[in-house]
């Protein structure tokens, strides 16, 4: 009995410690079976930088006139498509163009004269210019061959005022002391007239003398003299009548008859010796204005016989160019009377209304390029140093869904950054690649920039490498358990993978879960 209880306690032991081993075993290999590893693969990596922006266009322009002026025209509406050079609006120019037409007919007359004094003297001229000078001889000696009549009908006139109008205002009329007839109250005005009658008879004596002198054989020179004798002598007299005027003024004992005929008697003589006067200064200013006739035919005619100086011809012609810019000034201003379209584009602004005043740089039309697209976004600090000028980008628009991309290069990096809700950010500017009649103005795109790549490189996803004092480490596979590797790592691709330059080779497995 004792030796089957024995045995009986052995089986059971032995049952025991088989169950527990299999219960070990069992839990082993569960725990061996969540245990999940992957392999160490080549591919293609591509850093990505993702960004929301803008369709623009490339062109955009606002146009407006450099002067103020009535808006006459306006050509095109909002919307509409216009090609480069196309006249958009215009403002008056009917001034500027009658302005044109003045400054054309003058620069064509200065032209006919730089062409004329380039030629020289023509015979023709030359006879015309030498009958001229003839003419004016001719009428020059015409005015000569009547002073002598002028002078003794002159003569003859101040004679007769002094000698026969204020006769009887005079006693001894002729002698070496004339006496005034009746008294006046002024005694110093009586001396004065009665001496200027005796130097009166004197003056019309020795003029007399000088006239007789005068003759049809008598010069030109001698004419003259005459003339300003007869003038000085003229001057003389009417002095005199002035005095006459003042002591019929303050008479005595005058009856106030003869006062009047007294003073009829001098208006007479000073009505006689101012048409005295006057025929004389006519006849001097006839000399005068014939001997400038003359001086001038003479004068052109040397000029003609001489030959035009280069110095005239020099002039002349800086008047021919002063002229024509005068009218490229003015066609210039006219030019800017009309708005063109700088390049193929789309109206997107034509409000103001023909018949209003545009002022100078008041926008007019607004113009945006039709074709040429590109995009502008804003993109953090962070991810702005690894951009480059030339970085491929591929772009999704939201208006066509993800199925439709648009290839675009960086073009332009911003150096002045903008603070966009408290990110610092830099405007850049993308280039489409190629022109696409689906691109619009305004539409927003997701742009993913590629910034950097690697081609068939060692990669492992991000999630199973670790780090510990600045150094990055794996667990790879070895067999049933797993040992630490350190590792160095490359670029991290927008995928999620890195690129891994040493620790590990391909296929080799590499824990994901950290035990």
């Amino acid at each position: 009995m004792s030796f089957l209880k024995n045995k009986w306690l052995y089986i059971i032991l032995v049952i025991a410690l088989g169950s527990i081993y299999l219960y070990n075993w069992n839990q082993n290999k569960d725990n061996n079976d969540n245990i999940k590893y992957v392999k160490v693969t080549r591919e293609n990596l591509y850093e990505l930088v993702g960004v929301i922006g803008k369709v623009r266009p490339r062109s955009e322009v606002n146009l407006s006139f450099e002067n103020s002026g009535r808006l006459t025209n306006v050509y095109v509406d909002e919307g509409d498509i216009v090609k480069k050079n196309q006249i958009l609006a215009e403002i008056d120019s009917r001034d500027l163009i009658s302005n044109l037409n003045d400054a054309r007919a003058y620069y064509d007359s200065t032209i006919a004269k730089l062409n004329e004094l380039k030629r020289g003297s023509r015979p023709e001229n030359i006879q015309i210019k030498e009958t001229e000078l003839e003419n004016s001889n001719e009428e020059l000696k015409n005015i000569y061959k009547g002073i002598q009549d002028i002078l003794f009908d002159s003569y003859a006139k101040a004679n007769n005022a002094v000698r026969k109008e204020t006769d009887s205002l005079f006693i001894n009329d002729e002698e070496l002391n004339p006496q005034l007839s009746f008294s006046i109250k002024n005694s110093q005005l009586k001396i004065n007239i009665e001496q200027k009658r005796y130097l009166v008879s004197n003056t019309l004596n020795n003029w007399q003398q000088k006239i007789i002198k005068i003759n049809s054989g008598s010069s030109d020179s001698d004419l003259d003299s005459s003339l300003n004798d007869a003038d000085d002598a003229l001057k003389i007299i009417k002095n005199f009548f002035d005095l006459c005027s003042q002591i019929i003024q303050d008479p005595i004992s005058l009856t106030p008859e003869v006062i009047t005929l007294y003073k009829t008697n001098i208006a007479n003589g000073i009505s006689s010796v101012n048409l005295a006067i006057s025929n004389v200064n006519i006849k001097k200013q006839q000399i005068i204005s014939g001997k400038l006739t003359k001086q001038k035919a003479e004068n052109e005619l040397n000029l003609l016989l001489a030959g035009t100086p280069i110095e005239q011809i020099n002039s002349q012609e800086a008047i021919v160019k002063q002229a024509s810019a005068k009218i490229q000034s003015i066609e210039t201003s006219i030019s800017k009377t009309k708005l063109y379209a700088p390049f193929d584009g789309i109206i997107i602004n034509a409000e103001t209304n023909v018949g209003e005043i545009v002022t100078p740089n008041s926008i007019v039309i607004s113009l945006i390029s039709d074709s040429e697209f590109e995009l502008k976004a804003d993109i953090s600090e962070i991810e702005i140093a690894k951009l480059k000028i030339g970085n491929i980008a591929t772009i999704y628009l939201d208006a066509l869904g993800k199925n439709i991309t648009f290839e675009a290069s960086v073009i332009k990096i911003n150096t002045a950054a903008k603070i966009i809700d408290g990110v610092t950010t830099y405007e850049t500017t993308l280039q489409f690649a190629n022109k696409d009649s689906r691109l619009k103005s305004g539409m927003t795109a997701n742009i993913e920039i590629e910034t950097a790549n690697r081609e068939n490189v060692l990669t492992l996803p991000q999630r199973v490498i670790y780090s510990r004092d600045n150094k990055y480490f794996i667990k790879k596979r070895n067999l049933d358990s797993y040992i630490e590797i350190e590792v160095n790592l490359g670029l991290n691709g927008s995928a999620g993978n890195v690129e891994i330059l040493s620790g590990v080779k391909e296929n080799d497995e590499v824990l994901t879960n950290q035990i």
